[in-house]
């Protein structure tokens, strides 16, 4: 045999072990580019779900909410001291009021500001809560419009601890015992009425007056201690009081005739986790509100709140309300949207009424 003929199939050999070479690198780098974009799809379907599961959706579809709810919720954490601020907590003399004062404002620079000559305030110390004085300011000019009546005091307002103590030092048969007076939360206002000169004459809510306690749930505020409710607010009726909680709330208050006591009562029956109260108002505008526990263990509680606008409010207890429009049939603001005919539901209300034979303001101890 040749040199040549040696030589050949040595060179076939090497040629063929070249192709083997190259063809395992190619299969190898392949399996190494899957591999990394193996592990870097992992990695986002990991902190994807993570996402998720922090961000805690719960779709109105999911088994921990009847299909009957209107909503998809997402997480929100809160502090646990929110449960003690919002316009629907509850002061009374079984309830502390554990507040802080923020967010005052003087109703008498309200009434300056706005330039009205509508009504007028005690003094420059009376101050409430700003969303509280906006839609009083509003309330107040509506009636003197209506009415042409422009002769409206307010007064009562925020009261402090320290104030209420005077108060209660001077006349415990009248005021309410410190820590336990509604003025602390700072969403209520007594109304009196001028007599033109400098004097005040009691407002006891009768004829062209009667206008407040009939309208002024359009504006957010309802009548604190109403008619024939001393045994759940543990005053009898006292006209000049009045106390602002939201429209929606107000609305369903007034048209149900419930006590504050009695409403915030009702909706611990309507937890997340359940049917939720539902109502319309006279303009086909829907709501949705249920009552959230807070986890007392700690010092917050994730609640679950609608993936859309809502609004939260603590009832100084135990836990949180939260309410949300559902549906809106036309644009009218809150605070003056006109009511004209009777609510569509009456979920758990509390309808029943008696007659209280002497409501004077006299007899009504001053909180």
């Amino acid at each position: 045999m040749s040199k040549s003929e040696t030589k050949q199939p040595k060179e076939k050999n090497k040629i063929l072990k070249r192709i083997i070479d190259i063809t395992l690198a190619v299969i190898i780098a392949g399996g190494a580019i899957y591999g990394i974009n193996k592990i870097a799809n992992d990695s986002s379907d990991i902190d994807s779900s993570k996402q998720k599961n922090n961000e805690a959706f719960v779709d109105s579809n999911d088994s921990k909410l009847p299909s009957t709810n209107s909503a998809s919720y997402v997480s929100a954490m809160v502090d646990n001291e929110e449960i003690y601020s919002g316009a629907l907590i509850i002061v009374n003399e079984k309830t502390e009021y554990k507040g802080k004062e923020d967010t005052l404002v003087s109703m008498y620079d309200i009434l300056q500001n706005d330039g009205t000559d509508a009504y007028q305030v005690e003094s420059a110390d009376v101050k409430i809560r700003m969303n509280a004085a906006t839609a009083l300011n509003n309330m107040i000019k509506a009636f003197a419009e209506e009415t042409g009546k422009k002769d409206i005091v307010v007064g009562g307002g925020y009261r402090s601890i320290d104030f209420q103590k005077e108060q209660y030092e001077a006349d415990p048969e009248k005021a309410a015992a410190p820590g336990h007076s509604d003025y602390h939360t700072g969403y209520s206002v007594d109304f009196s009425i001028s007599d033109g000169e400098d004097g005040f004459i009691d407002f006891e809510g009768q004829d062209e007056y009667k206008w407040f306690e009939e309208n002024g749930y359009k504006y957010g505020f309802i009548v604190r201690f109403p008619k024939d409710k001393k045994d759940s607010t543990g005053y009898d009726y006292r006209p000049w009081h009045f106390r602002y909680v939201g429209a929606a709330h107000a609305y369903y208050i007034h048209k149900n005739n419930l006590s504050l006591e009695e409403y915030v009562d009702l909706l611990k029956g309507y937890e997340y986790n359940s049917d939720h109260l539902k109502f319309s108002d006279d303009n086909g505008n829907e709501y949705e509100a249920y009552y959230y526990p807070a986890d007392m263990a700690n010092t917050q509680t994730s609640i679950a709140v609608p993936n859309t606008d809502y609004q939260k409010s603590g009832n100084n207890t135990d836990g949180f309300i939260i309410i949300s429009q559902t549906k809106s049939e036309n644009s009218a603001s809150e605070e003056t949207t006109e009511n004209t005919s009777e609510n569509k539901t009456t979920d758990k209300a509390d309808e029943k009424s008696s007659e209280n034979s002497d409501d004077s303001k006299a007899e009504s101890t001053a909180e």
